[in-house]
């Protein structure tokens, strides 16, 4: 159930048109379904690597059935256009901000591309790249900030390793490389799924160490 359910969210990530979403969704679809079948047992592999089949099956009979329509969708994925200024010229000013301010950058408003709406918004234009964002943004103290919680996530997902704490970390790392063209962890609900999945995080951490022998880790 819970693998029809994940191949149904990545068909409507497919039907927002967003490239990078697209991108990241179709490795995460793969390797989550390669992690399913490794972890999954008995009678329960079996209906997972026919659901898998089916669904590679069905996406493949709709290609060819929709060939002119998928055709079209590559071509305008390809060659979208962005509405104002390009990601790299985003990029530029948010790093010119950086080199004039370099500590503490000039604030999440300080942005004047991507605006929500015509009016300004309570939820900040960004410069479509967690990295620029935060230099432009917090300069190197928010940088810094940024990479010290970076590696508490690493250390909180791979000490005493477990399957759903992999399954986290795949969720969290479609966050990361998403937003290498987008700025998701400052959107509101990313920001709060991605806080969920680092407390469920937690919660297995705390029942690994319970299990483990006193002086080690489980």
């Amino acid at each position: 159930a819970f693998l029809l359910a994940g191949y149904a969210f990545f068909g409507a990530v497919v039907l927002t048109l967003s490239r990078t979403s697209i991108a990241v969704g179709a490795v995460i679809a793969v390797l989550g379904t390669a992690a399913v079948l490794i972890q999954s047992r008995g009678t329960v592999r079996i209906w997972n690597a026919v659901l898998a089949v089916l669904a590679a099956s069905a996406a493949a009979a709709l290609c060819y059935l929709f060939r002119g329509a998928v055709l079209s969708l590559v071509q305008a994925l390809l060659h979208f256009e962005e509405t104002g200024s390009s990601r790299l010229e985003t990029y530029r000013e948010g790093w010119e901000l950086f080199r004039a301010h370099p500590f503490f950058g000039t604030g999440f408003y300080s942005c004047e591309q991507y605006k929500w709406g015509k009016l300004d918004s309570f939820i900040p234009p960004r410069w479509h790249n967690t990295y620029v964002q935060l230099l432009a943004a917090s300069g190197i103290v928010g940088l810094l900030a940024y990479l010290v919680h970076r590696m508490e996530t690493l250390v909180l997902l791979f000490r005493a390793p477990c399957f759903e704490k992999w399954m986290i970390a795949l969720s969290v790392l479609a966050l990361i490389a998403t937003s290498w063209l987008d700025c998701h962890f400052f959107n509101l609900g990313p920001g709060l799924l991605y806080s969920a999945l680092l407390c469920f995080a937690e919660k297995q951490f705390g029942r690994r160490e319970k299990r483990a022998p006193e002086g080690g880790i489980g």
